[in-house]
């Protein structure tokens, strides 16, 4: 329900008033007299007082809610004009116009919510930023971190494995060179044996040299006269 005030024949010019008044259209009561109060021209004062008296009607004689109240709308009309003048140079004649104005404020109780400030709108039509998910704690693990460690256990105790094999390889395989050292070593007592066996007999079949020199002269005295008979013609 609309609820009226009216201020009649205010001293104060219409365009003025007008400039003033559309800078509360639409906000609540409460707020718009705050505004009204910390604007620094003539016709806030005024039209001020015209708003909190539609205030006090609605609330007074309507029964409505003081904090539901917003101001619908303000209309100033021209008033009368004061013509007044004063004398200038060479006997002419300077007017002066006094003008007023009417002012009406209307004020309705509104069940929504009433309009706020462009700053609080801005605020509120922006959209919600969504919440960061939360960051998982040191002792959780995903299920794609424990594959992943699982696979790098896997691989570590595998080349652990070919490490322990490869140093086992080593251990075991022999060079070539100690591969034919070794028969040699082997054999080298068996070589000797058979050095030593060899070399019994050809000491025991020496003849000793006192038998050598008797067999020498016999050997002259048979095969003497027979050369010494070849010799001659």
């Amino acid at each position: 329900m609309e609820v009226e005030a009216k201020a009649r024949y205010m001293r104060i010019p219409p365009r003025k008033a007008r400039l003033v008044a559309a800078t509360v259209v639409g906000m609540p009561v409460k707020d718009a007299l705050v505004v009204l109060g910390f604007t620094p021209k003539a016709a806030a004062q005024e039209i001020g007082k015209v708003v909190k008296s539609a205030a006090a009607n609605a609330t007074n004689n309507f029964s409505q809610d003081e904090d539901a109240l917003v101001v619908k709308r303000i209309v100033v009309n021209e008033g009368p004009t004061l013509k007044r003048g004063r004398a200038r140079a060479r006997g002419m004649y300077f007017s002066i116009f006094k003008r007023t104005c009417h002012i009406t404020a209307v004020v309705e109780a509104l069940e929504q919510a009433p309009r706020r400030p462009a700053r609080a709108r801005a605020a509120a039509a922006a959209p919600a930023q969504p919440k960061a998910a939360p960051k998982p704690k040191a002792d959780s693990k995903t299920p794609e971190t424990t594959e992943a460690e699982a696979k790098a256990g896997e691989v570590t105790e595998v080349a652990e494995e070919q490490v322990a094999e490869e140093a086992e390889a080593e251990a075991t395989t022999v060079t070539p060179e100690a591969v034919e050292e070794t028969p040699a070593v082997a054999d080298a007592p068996a070589e000797a044996a058979v050095d030593a066996a060899a070399d019994e007999p050809a000491e025991a079949d020496a003849p000793k040299p006192e038998t050598n020199a008797a067999a020498a002269d016999e050997s002259a005295a048979t095969e003497g006269p027979e050369t010494q008979n070849e010799e001659k013609p």
